[in-house]
């Protein structure tokens, strides 16, 4: 179990590209308004119950439009995360110097279970910087989680700007399950929500890109604070989905706990989760959310919110999609409270926990 205060650190632009929208505005607007977009997948057959109880019937899948079955794994995750780039450069206000200065953290598909696709994350990250023109000074993180990964990069991030080592720190998640091995290997070890499984998930595609400086410098240069990261927590779950047993729910107590705990306990705080469809997920939840009776953060503003039920499970990606969903509610003036708590719990056991506090 580790926590960290993350001081004044701060989101100040975002990029997003999910089912529902093709920017951050436009996506948090979607979700918003609980616009789905699920959809048959053009071609994918799950495999049917034995014995067979109906015709098959191919897998449902949340793509971004417009989606057609690119040539590799990699190529889709290339035409994902480019587009959320180009839109945080356009809002950062940051010199060709700065972007080439900053510090980038990616968090790519996992690799956990045998999970098929990127053999390595340089597969990725190289072809990506050319196609920006951009030629970082540092190199590179990379986290193969999934769910966590963009979580656990924010607390390097946060790291590095407190201690001064980076002024600027840009997250980029990127995530699709939607490549036909994936989608074999879910449907194989039982993840897929089919016909042969309901206990399963819907698969997503995203990408999400996040920008990190304090507010201090956000403010000499005149650029807008839209959320300030207050604190993060981490632990682990010895149960993971892949074993034969339900979670304990003490990874995610640990987590959760060391992320509020860090906070007052006198003000509402709502919820935005990984919660996906999937049984195991949910009584980890329920146990996590029982034992923490006494955080009154979390006692006194009972929303939550789960984007997996309009765009899919959007793995990699979905720390960044949390993060642009506070930010976008506390720019537009529906933000349920002041203080929103954001956690992710990945298959290989990760859980991580995040409060993020709106702009004075």
């Amino acid at each position: 179990m580790s926590r960290q205060e993350s001081g004044d650190v701060a989101v100040t632009a975002l990029g997003l590209i999910s089912p529902v929208g093709l920017s951050a505005a436009a996506t948090c607007a979607a979700l918003r308004a609980s616009i789905t977009r699920l959809q048959e997948h053009p071609s994918f057959l799950p495999r049917l119950p034995e014995p067979p109880l109906a015709e098959a019937e191919k897998a449902i899948v949340a793509p971004v439009p417009p989606f057609r079955e690119p040539r590799s794994h990699v190529e889709r995750l290339l035409e994902l995360a480019v587009p959320p780039m180009k839109e945080l450069v356009a809002g950062a206000r940051m010199a060709r110097k700065d972007l080439a200065a900053t510090r980038y953290f990616f968090s790519l598909p996992g690799s956990h279970g045998g999970r098929p696709g990127l053999a390595s994350g340089q597969d990725f990250v190289l072809p990506y910087f050319e196609r920006l023109a951009i030629s970082p000074a540092e190199p590179p993180q990379l986290y193969r989680e999934g769910q966590t990964g963009m979580f656990t990069a924010l607390m390097n991030a946060v790291q590095s700007l407190r201690q001064g080592a980076s002024r600027f720190c840009v997250l980029v998640g990127v995530e699709s399950y939607l490549d036909q091995a994936t989608l074999r290997w879910l449907d194989e070890t039982w993840r897929l929500k089919s016909l042969r499984n309901i206990d399963g998930f819907i698969p997503g595609e995203c990408a999400s890109v996040v920008l990190l400086e304090t507010a201090r410098q956000a403010k000499a240069r005149g650029q807008p604070v839209l959320a300030r990261i207050r604190s993060l927590g981490s632990a682990t779950e010895e149960r993971t989905i892949e074993s034969d047993r339900l979670s304990s729910g003490r990874g995610l107590v640990q987590a959760i706990r060391s992320a509020v705990e860090a906070v007052p306990q006198s003000e509402p705080m709502w919820t935005i989760c990984d919660l996906n469809g999937e049984s195991y997920r949910a009584h980890e939840w329920g146990l996590a959310y029982t034992r923490m009776a006494e955080l009154s953060g979390l006692q006194l503003q009972r929303v939550l919110w789960h984007p997996s039920d309009c765009i899919g499970d959007v793995g990699a990606a979905s720390g960044g999609l949390y993060l642009a969903m506070v930010s976008r509610a506390f720019a537009r003036g529906y933000a349920p409270a002041a203080r929103a708590l954001l956690w992710a719990s990945a298959s290989g056991g990760q859980r991580t926990a995040c409060v993020v506090e709106q702009p004075s």
